[in-house]
């Protein structure tokens, strides 16, 4: 384990935008926004600067130049999230208030503070000291103040290296949208300008309930006024978190074995084997804790597992679709099933695919009636793991005036309801991976998964 983190040179700043523009000064939260209410996702970027930093300053003023400019057509994110009403629904306050950006150093070399396996120490990294209240080790937040849509935080370590870690604030934007948005900030520091044009009006989200029977329209609405609520109200318990590598000849393998057996068609993607994988390898996990089972049966396999990933539809889930670049939450839990998974690891990559094939304008019903049992987190014995997958977006392309990353991994905060998250990202460059896994779960179902033999040789 890495050594304890101390900051030193602490400077807590806020960006604005570079120019001011015409926009609304509020927008309302759609229904997709408010299934990640008060969740704030941290991603961390690495560098290994030239000449052990010694241009750092001129790098940090184009750090925060940048940003500055690429808030003015991404307005949301200078913004706040404050709460009205009954105090547990937010709306997004478009008042250029700026982004909270703190600079910090580290006297220590990278190497002997970051883990980047167990990566404990991320959270002093994350930028949370900026707003009073902010806590790590929740999975919602839980403040009656507004909630910023981004902080940023810059560390330098002793030996010139950097770090560098974007917080989104979920209610904001999905993992699709902010990869854009990150996309569009690197364009603006390397070329002063972005092709990228977002789309903030949450009015076409918000439409989509309007597919729906008034009865059940009625009974989701009634659903996001508590949604919140039903958040915070859960116990959290400490997650284990931990990053793994899995081989590219591991996926390639499950893509032979299935067009041999089912034809050269059917082509498998990689989140289909590997999040087959994980489904058969989390059925075996001990059962969720809870105050009212015993420690015997707390060794004992769940009676009932159920996967979730997280599915983007601007363009799957109503038609018209939603704009290429809308930049507000898009996403849904999708469950793969009642039932444990296929003893087949083939037939559960197959499962897997018909899964996300099946995901049309016309399931939206469905989709949004399973949520609420995901939003239960389910009873004693019953596990949920979460899916999301990152391996689209363009990470390590991204030049924000620090040149490329080396790594970059989310942080999924240390507590949390009784669920495990994994987050499939993209590999490090020529590293012969062809996905990285983070992983946070219950510590004895991570001891648990760590001797598992089919998760071993996933990712050995």
């Amino acid at each position: 384990m890495a050594k304890s983190v101390q900051l030193v040179d602490v400077k807590v700043t806020r960006i604005h935008p570079s120019s001011k523009v015409s926009h609304p000064q509020v927008l309302h939260a759609s229904y997709y926004d408010l299934l990640s209410i008060d969740l704030l996702v941290p991603t961390i970027f690495f560098f290994r600067l030239q000449d052990g930093g010694s241009d750092y300053s001129r790098m940090l003023k184009k750090v925060q130049q940048s940003l500055a400019d690429i808030l003015v057509p991404y307005y949301p994110m200078a913004g706040r999230w404050k709460k009205v009403d009954d105090g547990r629904i937010r709306e997004l306050h478009c008042d250029d208030e700026g982004v909270p950006f703190v600079e910090a150093s580290i006297d220590d070399v990278m190497d002997s503070v970051v883990d980047l396996e167990d990566m404990e120490n991320l959270p002093d990294l994350s930028g949370f000291i900026a707003v009073p209240g902010l806590d790590h080790t929740l999975y919602n937040q839980n403040l009656d103040a507004p909630l910023p849509s981004l902080i940023v935080q810059v560390t330098r370590f002793k030996c010139g290296g950097v770090a560098m870690c974007v917080t989104g604030n979920h209610m904001t934007m999905d993992g699709y949208g902010f990869g854009t948005f990150l996309k569009a900030w690197a364009e603006m520091a390397s070329t002063g300008t972005t092709s990228i044009e977002p789309s903030h009006d949450r009015a076409p989200a918000l439409s989509h309930l309007d597919l729906l029977p008034s009865s059940q329209r009625q009974a989701i609405d009634n659903a996001g006024d508590k949604l919140g609520a039903a958040f915070k109200v859960k116990k959290n318990v400490t997650l284990s978190p931990k990053l793994f590598n899995v081989k590219t000849e591991r996926v390639d393998e499950m893509k032979r074995k299935a067009q041999i057996a089912v034809g050269s068609e059917l082509h498998l993607s990689t989140f289909d084997c590997i999040t087959a994988q994980l489904w058969q390898c989390v059925a075996r996990l001990p059962a969720a804790p809870s105050s009212s089972t015993s420690s015997s049966s707390s060794s004992c396999c769940s009676s009932r597992v159920t996967i979730w990933y997280a599915a983007e539809g601007r363009e799957k889930f109503c038609q018209p679709p939603l704009p290429e670049h809308y930049s507000g939450n898009a996403i849904l839990g999708v469950r793969l099933g009642h039932e444990p998974p296929p003893s087949s690891t083939l037939q559960a990559a197959l499962a897997v695919h018909e899964n996300v094939k099946s995901i049309r304008p016309g399931e939206l019903p469905r989709l949004l009636h399973d949520l609420s049992d995901l939003i239960r987190f389910g009873g004693p014995g019953e596990r949920k793991l979460i899916l999301s997958s990152w391996l689209r977006l363009p990470m390590y392309e991204l030049d924000f005036g620090f040149g490329n990353p080396f790594f970059v991994s989310p942080y999924a905060l240390r507590g949390g309801p009784c669920v495990g998250l994994i987050f499939l990202l993209p590999p490090a460059p020529a590293s012969g991976n062809v996905a990285a896994l983070y992983t946070a779960l219950e510590p004895s179902a991570m001891q648990a998964l760590l001797v598992d033999s089919q998760f071993v040789r996933l990712i050995s």
